[in-house]
Protein backbone atom coordinates (compact mmCIF):
# COMPACT_ATOMS: atom_id res chain seq x y z
CA UNK A 1 0.00 0.00 0.00
CA UNK A 2 2.95 2.36 -1.43
CA UNK A 3 0.40 5.81 -1.53
CA UNK A 4 -2.12 4.70 1.56
CA UNK A 5 -1.30 7.23 4.58
CA UNK A 6 -3.34 5.00 7.48
CA UNK A 7 -4.51 2.26 5.91
CA UNK A 8 -7.78 0.11 7.69
CA UNK A 9 -6.89 -2.79 9.93
CA UNK A 10 -10.29 -4.44 11.11
CA UNK A 11 -10.06 -7.80 13.98
CA UNK A 12 -12.77 -9.43 14.97
CA UNK A 13 -13.54 -11.11 17.67
CA UNK A 14 -16.00 -12.41 20.89
CA UNK A 15 -12.95 -12.19 24.50
CA UNK A 16 -10.31 -10.22 25.55
CA UNK A 17 -6.90 -9.92 24.18
CA UNK A 18 -4.46 -12.00 26.08
CA UNK A 19 -1.52 -9.99 27.91
CA UNK A 20 1.84 -12.18 26.14
CA UNK A 21 0.75 -14.25 23.01
CA UNK A 22 0.57 -17.91 23.43
CA UNK A 23 4.32 -19.22 21.86
CA UNK A 24 1.59 -22.15 20.58
CA UNK A 25 -0.79 -20.14 18.80
CA UNK A 26 1.88 -18.36 17.09
CA UNK A 27 4.07 -21.06 15.80
CA UNK A 28 0.24 -22.46 14.90
CA UNK A 29 -0.51 -19.22 12.73
CA UNK A 30 3.17 -18.40 11.58
CA UNK A 31 5.03 -21.58 11.65
CA UNK A 32 7.61 -22.47 14.04
CA UNK A 33 10.95 -19.98 14.50
CA UNK A 34 8.86 -17.22 15.04
CA UNK A 35 10.28 -14.60 17.87
CA UNK A 36 9.57 -15.98 21.37
CA UNK A 37 5.85 -15.57 22.79
CA UNK A 38 7.31 -14.19 26.08
CA UNK A 39 8.66 -11.55 24.80
CA UNK A 40 5.84 -10.57 22.36
CA UNK A 41 3.17 -8.82 24.06
CA UNK A 42 -0.14 -7.24 23.29
CA UNK A 43 -0.10 -3.95 24.05
CA UNK A 44 3.07 -3.78 22.37
CA UNK A 45 1.64 -5.84 19.21
CA UNK A 46 -1.29 -3.23 18.69
CA UNK A 47 1.10 -0.17 19.37
CA UNK A 48 2.61 -1.09 16.30
CA UNK A 49 -0.19 -1.53 14.47
CA UNK A 50 -1.51 1.62 15.15
CA UNK A 51 2.00 3.36 13.64
CA UNK A 52 0.95 1.49 10.07
CA UNK A 53 -2.73 1.59 10.22
CA UNK A 54 -6.03 2.78 11.40
CA UNK A 55 -6.90 -0.07 14.08
CA UNK A 56 -10.33 -1.42 14.70
CA UNK A 57 -11.93 -4.28 16.88
CA UNK A 58 -14.99 -5.47 15.80
CA UNK A 59 -16.45 -7.22 18.81
CA UNK A 60 -19.19 -9.88 18.54
CA UNK A 61 -21.11 -10.57 21.41
CA UNK A 62 -19.59 -13.11 23.76
CA UNK A 63 -22.31 -15.80 25.18
CA UNK A 64 -23.53 -13.67 27.93
CA UNK A 65 -23.99 -10.29 29.49
CA UNK A 66 -22.10 -10.75 32.26
CA UNK A 67 -18.94 -12.29 30.82
CA UNK A 68 -19.35 -9.69 27.65
CA UNK A 69 -19.07 -7.14 30.39
CA UNK A 70 -15.97 -8.18 31.34
CA UNK A 71 -14.86 -8.22 27.72
CA UNK A 72 -15.14 -5.22 26.58
CA UNK A 73 -14.69 -2.99 29.94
Amino acid sequence: MPRATLPFFFLTGDENFYDVIDQKCLDRVFGEGVENASQLNSVKVFKELTKKYNVFYLHKYFHSDKADKDVVS
